[in-house]
């Protein structure tokens, strides 16, 4: 009986290593956004790959303030020196889609043929007003 309960352990801790040393492993990258432009926005984002497909998740905590035409966008330019002006990088920006909510967990398909090196922030933009709302470094 006890050699039963020991294999039924042993079985379930491998299950459970083999889950997550798997989705860790899936991990391209990961960030934590910071206020920009006067408005807060918080959380974090990691980036998956699940097959042939990357996967942009903001965590469970991110939260933004409200606004107009609010996007999740990949851009060149460094959070560091992300502006209203700067952040769309003069049309070398990729917008990922509109965001979903102004808060909690949500998931967004990258395009397959997206090149990570070619960006170096997330950011959350209105782009109706060219105003940045948070950033993350890539």
């Amino acid at each position: 009986m006890i050699r039963l309960v020991n294999i039924l352990l042993l079985t379930l801790f491998s299950l459970v290593c083999l889950t997550a040393c798997n989705s860790s492993n899936n991990v391209v990258a990961t960030g934590t956004f910071t206020d920009k432009g006067g408005q807060h926005t918080s959380g974090t984002y990691r980036i998956e790959k699940a097959g042939d497909q990357l996967i942009l998740t903001l965590s469970e905590d991110f939260q933004t303030d409200e606004g107009p035409d609010l996007h999740v966008v990949l851009t060149p330019t460094a959070t560091n020196v992300a502006e209203n002006e700067t952040a769309m990088a003069n049309g070398n920006a990729l917008v990922i889609a509109p965001l979903k909510y102004l808060a909690g967990e949500q998931r967004y398909e990258l395009p397959a043929s997206v090149d990570l090196n070619q960006y170096k922030s997330v950011i959350i933009h209105c782009i109706e007003f060219t105003h940045l709302y948070g950033a993350a470094a890539l």
